[in-house]
């Protein structure tokens, strides 16, 4: 079975580093990568039996008769595409090819007016439209009106060999250090970590590293400043998830992560704390739901992040509990049948119809 995977661009993101892992894991497929931007720069870690490239020049823009041209050649049986950029490849294929299709929702990528509709129609000519966020699947079903039986959930899968429980977590009086990882956008959420942080009583030392940047960063590092706080927490720019491995506890406020996030930060061993909204609540393991929060509320985190501080035990119990729900449900191996299954199903429809 060959697969024709449209992207907008192929840069380094969660959806590129997720084909890539079913890439290597799912056999009996072959595949052919093309951005419509030029991008390929994570291409860098695929097989080399993997076709990569841009959108060629020879066949004109990117426009419908453009991407039909690239449809057709492909000789492929399966269109998959990711995010709202490349959903004009799903409707070229409507147009004139048809294939199997399937769109992966990008999380990360909001839906614009028309985006929805646009969703509908792929999904009323029997698309399937996969969701790695649990929240935005149901929210898919309720407001977009999107049927239930074209939404296919695949929660992402961790590599549990990089993503570990860090022996040094959870000794009791070592300094503990609460970790963020994201964007910095929304500048009340962002602001409202830093002032939980700074109304933390502890007997223990502590202190708070921030991963990210954004607009919301200098009314962050403001405040840090004015609570006296700048010895204890530093900004630190963007960086990999591989920075979880420093953090004791993951520390997101009203900041809802990406479920790839949270499974990551599940894998290291690291309790959980936000408001109990977006796919947090969906994710992590039993234990650790009671240390998520009503929205919005500065003295319940600080509350939260006081009893995780003084209390050794606790951490390491809600963080061994959310590792080994990692490994139950968010194994790359599970992940990787998943979309495996979903080829097979999508290309099994066509040849029935056909």
């Amino acid at each position: 079975m060959k697969l024709l995977h449209v992207f907008q661009s192929f840069a380094p993101s969660p959806a590129s580093a997720r084909l890539g892992e079913v890439v290597r894991g799912a056999r009996g497929c072959r595949h052919q990568i093309v951005s419509l931007d030029g991008d390929i720069s994570a291409s860098a870690d695929l097989p080399a039996r993997v076709s990569v490239g841009p959108f060629k020049a020879g066949r004109g823009r990117p426009d419908q008769l453009g991407l039909r041209r690239l449809i057709v050649d492909s000789g492929a049986e399966v269109l998959c595409t990711y995010g709202a950029g490349a959903l004009d490849a799903g409707l070229a294929n409507l147009a004139g090819p048809g294939l199997a299709h399937i769109h992966h929702h990008d999380e990360s990528d909001p839906v614009k007016p028309g985006g929805a509709a646009r969703l509908r129609s792929i999904a009323a000519a029997g698309a399937f439209i996969v969701f790695t966020s649990p929240s935005l699947a149901n929210h898919a079903a309720a407001t977009w009106r999107i049927p239930r039986d074209r939404l296919r959930l695949i929660p992402p899968g961790v590599d549990t060999r990089r993503f570990r429980p860090f022996p040094g977590h959870a000794v009791p009086g070592a300094m503990v250090t609460f970790g963020f990882i994201g964007p910095l956008a929304d500048e009340r959420a962002v602001v409202a970590l830093v002032r939980a942080f700074t109304r933390t009583r502890s007997k223990t030392s502590m202190q708070f590293a921030v991963y990210g940047e954004g607009p919301a960063r200098p009314a962050a590092e403001s405040l840090a400043r004015a609570k006296g706080a700048r010895g204890r927490v530093f900004f630190r720019g963007a960086a990999s998830p591989a920075v979880l491995d420093e953090f004791d506890v993951f520390f997101y406020g009203d900041n809802c992560p990406m479920a790839d996030r949270i499974a990551e930060a599940m894998a290291c061993g690291l309790p959980i704390v936000g408001a109990a909204a977006g796919d947090a609540p969906h994710m992590v393991a039993r234990e650790n739901l009671p240390i998520l929060t009503a929205p919005r509320d500065v003295e319940a985190y600080a509350l939260v992040l006081a009893r995780l501080v003084n209390d050794s035990a606790s951490r390491e119990a809600i963080g061994a509990a959310n590792a080994a729900e990692a490994r139950e449900a968010y194994a790359l191996a599970r992940m990787t049948a998943d979309y495996a299954s979903l080829y097979r199903e999508a290309a099994g429809r066509r040849r029935t119809a056909g």
